[in-house]
């Protein structure tokens, strides 16, 4: 609609918006955007709980390779504070959602980790939830044993030439960890796709839950090992949350990001 200024009309008044709803802020814990990343060692934390990451290794920004922003870590890792806010107690829920794009999968470990830092851990050794084994789209637990639950094979392992948007909601619950986790994902080639259900995805290893103690810490692009097997890749985009987001919520997720970084 025109509006004018005597006879000369000035612009046009636009009522509304066609721009997609941020992400949920309930439950936020973490949210990690490479658009607020400009230099130094700091990934300065979008939540309320300003629980910025500090970098290490090897890392630059890049504006382009995924078409939007992205951090290139080739050979480090990001680390938050010590929180309470992360917990591995029995009833804990937990959303992570991530785009990236890993570069290197041979050695990798896992894109994201809640490790243990309440009792002589630290991130170069982590034990906890490792979300994204290798190149599995899936997470293991770490303890005396551990296991892995991973999606199946071809559309559902990441690559080194497709950009992804995972989210994975799993939680320490009674009778244990990973009884029903759920997955989505979705990638510049496809689009978000829901897995519930244990045709879905497969489980092994020793069945152990790990509880994280009243505190840990969020590392992306994880080292374990005294720093080895982290997972270089370009990094856009982490949110964590304290519980279960519906399917509806990581739609608006994905829906916010989807233009920046083409997603399908």
């Amino acid at each position: 609609m025109p509006f004018r200024l005597g006879t000369n009309r000035i612009g046009r008044l636009v009522v509304g918006s066609t721009l997609p709803p941020p992400p949920p802020s309930s439950g936020l814990i973490g949210w990690f955007d490479a658009a607020d990343y400009t230099s130094g060692a700091t990934w300065t934390d979008k939540s309320v709980n300003g629980l910025d990451l500090t970098l290490s290794g090897t890392y630059a920004l890049d504006a382009s390779t995924l078409g939007g922003p992205s951090l290139n870590i080739s050979n480090g890792f990001g680390v938050s504070s010590t929180t309470a806010l992360i917990s591995g107690t029995t009833g804990t829920e937990y959303t992570h959602i991530e785009i990236v794009r890993p570069t290197t999968l041979a050695t990798a470990d896992a894109t994201f980790a809640i490790a243990a830092n309440n009792s002589g851990d630290d991130p170069n050794s982590i034990s906890g939830y490792k979300l994204g084994n290798s190149a599995y789209i899936g997470y293991l637990v770490t303890a005396s044993g551990g296991k892995r639950i991973y999606l199946g094979t071809g559309a559902n392992l990441y690559t080194t030439t497709e950009t992804f948007f995972v989210s994975r909601r799993v939680g320490y619950d009674t009778p244990g960890l990973g009884t029903n986790p759920i997955f989505s994902v979705g990638t510049n080639l496809a689009t978000l796709t829901h897995y519930t259900s244990s045709g879905d995805y497969t489980a092994a290893g020793a069945y152990n839950e790990y509880n994280l103690g009243s505190a840990g810490v969020m590392v992306v692009a994880a080292g374990v090992s005294s720093g080895n097997y982290k997972c270089p890749g370009y990094y856009a985009v982490n949110l964590f949350y304290d519980r279960f987001l519906s399917d509806a919520e990581v739609q608006q997720v994905y829906d916010y990001y989807k233009t920046t970084y083409s997603l399908a």
